[in-house]
């Protein structure tokens, strides 16, 4: 079978499930849990919805642009809150959206992320077949990876995920090109405007390509900070600036805007009062996000069981280090972006099962060229026919499919997909 047909099967089987779920999972179900946790982000889609309606019938200059959570749309004000904690660039679209189609359907207002994730699709073959040492590995990577719930959950999203994902690969994919061809006077203001929009959709990718650019910089200019690597180091303080300014304009005082602010930083990192925890976050939150619940998100998302991923990230990473050892270093920097929000913002990330998808360009990255590895000492086992190393095999290929049947065609497929909601409405994260 080409990889012509394979692309084609695989979007045809993506977009199968993406569509059953578009039509018979509510975009903003927050009561059910087919679309929380990994599989989804159905509170922050109900408020996308809520502020697409305010900015439709309301407009935008009553407040700023900022979202307002709560509205039904029956120019009703009162229970409404105005967001102003989180960037409102998703928000904004949403409104835009829902202007453009003259319509308050979350279904419609969705349209526009799935015509957006059918680019994304294509995307990451493109830049994963850059990046990687070998056009077989890179394939193998992006099957993987959008026939996981790492994809197909998230294609119709109304808040930020889809576009900050599908950002994060462009951006990764421009900055490689920065480095490793003849530079163009496109790539610098391109990356600046991709960074500056990121910082505008969501804080979470701040750091991610802050350790992107500054790894990249390291590994491939041997500078810690060149005028470049400044300048793109400011875009996101250009975009918090934005969304601060925002507030100020919204609030009418700076001391109001700093305060609201502080509240919501303390409440994302240490956890006080209030926050979904109930309480502050402690030190053996941080021992359970490194040891079940990190790799028990990461099963739950990619198409690689966790201990799978880890297996096949250590055939990749080791025989990066021997052959290729600038993508070994880039490895290590993809996962360090992909881990950094646990410490940046420990509240949230323990809260947000979703968060885990910041490590999505690294299990890509290793899961495609480690299972080319894997192959390779399979094969010699196989013509030794060592009786322990079979066995060895045996359990870990039965652990890899049971693991990625049950993770992926039980819950993504079938559960909150074709069979929903026959198969129950719990998501068993918890």
């Amino acid at each position: 079978m080409t990889r012509k047909t394979i692309t084609i099967l695989a979007f045809l089987f993506c977009y199968c499930l993406i569509l059953f779920r578009w039509l018979n999972i509510p975009i903003a179900d927050a009561v059910t849990e087919a679309r929380v946790g990994v599989y989804g982000d159905a509170f922050s889609s109900r408020n996308v919805h809520s502020a697409a309606m305010w900015f439709k019938d309301i407009g935008y200059t009553k407040t700023k642009g900022l979202p307002v959570f709560n509205y039904t749309g029956n120019l009703n004000q009162s229970g409404t809150e105005v967001y102003t904690h989180y960037p409102s660039l998703p928000d904004i679209l949403g409104g835009v959206y829902a202007r453009t189609l003259n319509t308050k359907d979350p279904y419609k207002i969705a349209v526009f992320p799935i015509l957006l994730s059918i680019i994304f699709f294509f995307i990451l073959q493109l830049v994963l077949k850059k990046i990687l040492p070998d056009s077989k590995s890179a394939f193998i990577s992006w099957v993987l990876l959008v026939i996981s719930c790492y994809f197909i959950c998230w294609a119709d999203d109304l808040h930020q995920h889809l576009y900050t994902e599908l950002l994060k690969w462009v951006y990764i994919y421009i900055l490689y090109l920065y480095f490793t061809e003849q530079r163009k006077r496109w790539m610098l203001p391109s990356l600046c405007m991709i960074y500056f929009v990121q910082s505008w959709l969501t804080f979470e990718s701040i750091p991610f390509l802050a350790i992107i650019t500054v790894g990249f910089f390291i590994l491939f200019d041997q500078k810690l900070f060149s005028p470049a690597c400044l300048l793109l180091l400011v875009m996101p303080i250009a975009g918090v600036a934005l969304h601060l300014f925002q507030n100020y304009l919204y609030f009418g005082d700076w001391s109001a805007v700093i305060a609201d602010m502080k509240a919501a930083l303390l409440k994302r990192t240490t956890g006080q009062a209030g926050n979904e925890l109930g309480r502050a976050v402690q030190s053996y939150d941080f021992v359970k996000m490194w040891t079940y619940e990190f790799w028990f998100r990461m099963g739950r998302t990619f198409a690689l069981p966790a201990i799978s991923i880890i297996v096949i990230a250590a055939f990749a990473l080791r025989s990066l280090y021997f052959h290729h050892r600038t993508h070994f270093k880039m490895a290590i920097i993809f996962f360090l972006a992909g881990i950094a929000w646990i410490f940046v913002m420990p509240q949230h990330a323990i809260v947000h099962t979703f968060t885990i998808k910041h490590m999505g360009v690294f299990v890509a990255f290793v899961s495609g060229y480690g299972i080319l590895q894997y192959m390779e000492l399979l094969k010699k086992h196989l013509v030794g026919r060592t009786f322990y190393w079979l066995a060895v095999h045996i359990l870990f290929i039965f652990y890899t499919i049971g693991g990625f049947l049950y993770n992926q065609g039980y819950y993504v497929y079938l559960k909150f997909s074709l069979a929903y909601p026959r198969l129950g409405m719990d998501a068993n994260l918890w």
